[in-house]
Parts: C-alpha cells; structure tokens; sequence
C-alpha cells in the first residue's frame, strides 16, 4: 500500500522534472554560444586534440597572412608536438555582433608549457572573426593574433 503512493510520485517528478528544467535554463545568446566556442576550444587545445578543434574552423578560413585551414591545422599540429603539455588561461574582452550570424572577438591568452605557480607565460591577443554556418553553430572564418597587447599592424 505505501508502495503504489511512492510509485505515482516518483513517476510524477520523472515526467516533469524535464520540463521545470527547461523553463528555469536561460534562452542560449550568440554571445553565450560564442563563449561556449572559445571554452570548448580552450578544452580541445589544452588536451592537444586537433579533432575537436578541426569543426570550430570554417573550410572557408582565411587571414591575412594567407593562411587557410589546413595551414592551421598545421601549425596546430606542430604546436602540438613541440609542446607536450599546453596549460591556457583566456580572457574574452569583447564579443560584438555585427549583424545576425556575424560576430567579431577579442580574446587574450596566456599559454604556458607548464602548470604552477609562475609559470612562463606568453601572452598573445588574438582578434576573430566568426559566422554562424548552416548547421547554426559558430566557427571561426577569420583571425589574427599577435604577441603581447595592442592593435593590429
């Protein structure tokens, strides 16, 4: 008898847990799917995993110094293999939307070989430009980075 009382609770709080869930969770922004790219690629370039950097990257890359997408699979690669151990630490200073579906980003970076205290850390800007595909997620179409703070050359 107190069974079936239990029973008919449990199965109540299994069939609307998923929909208070969904009612308290925020509606996604770009901005928020944005900051959500650049920690996942954060993730991926800190575990060395050029697989899940790869879909981040539009086909259609390019930057000013010519570079397209397999030139920086490439030199993530060698970053990769030169560096055993990659520990990040962004800082995103700006997202603007510059229409529906276009984006630009301003990210610092401190990459360190080592974990600790005091580290030797790099620091390098890098300033991106992202659009939303087709599929609806965001990929990095364009960027430049360079050493230290300040504007582009």
């Amino acid at each position: 008898m107190i069974r079936a009382p239990f029973s008919s609770a449990l199965s109540l709080l299994i069939c609307t847990l998923p929909i208070v869930l969904a009612g308290c969770t925020e509606p996604s922004t770009p901005e928020a799917e944005i900051r959500a790219l650049i920690t996942k690629a954060e993730t991926a370039a800190e575990a060395r995993d050029l697989g899940d950097i790869r879909p981040l990257i539009a086909d259609a890359y390019t930057d000013r110094r010519g570079y397209k997408k397999p030139d920086i699979e490439q030199l993530l690669r060698l970053a990769f293999v030169t560096h055993q151990s990659v520990h990040l630490q962004v800082y995103v200073e700006s997202i603007e939307l510059e229409q529906p579906g276009v984006a630009n980003a301003i990210a610092l970076v401190g990459m360190a070989d080592t974990a600790g205290a005091l580290p030797d850390v790099d620091l390098y800007q890098f300033d991106v430009r992202l659009l939303r595909n087709d599929a609806e997620e965001w990929q990095v179409v364009e960027a430049d980075w360079r050493r230290g703070l300040g504007e582009a050359p």
